[in-house]
């Protein structure tokens, strides 16, 4: 769920996702699920 806000937050809104193709909407949802846990690592290990 935190990677689907990250992709809202990165600018894309319910008009641009519902012309993507259904592989096209997940793998953008891998790349913003990648950042998530790059970015939760990062908290970890800075702390």
């Amino acid at each position: 769920m935190e990677a689907d806000i990250f992709l809202v937050f990165t600018g894309f809104n319910a008009s641009v996702t519902a012309t993507m193709s259904l592989s096209e909407l997940m793998g953008w949802h891998k790349i913003a699920w990648q950042r998530h846990q790059k970015a939760q690592d990062e908290a970890q290990n800075a702390g």
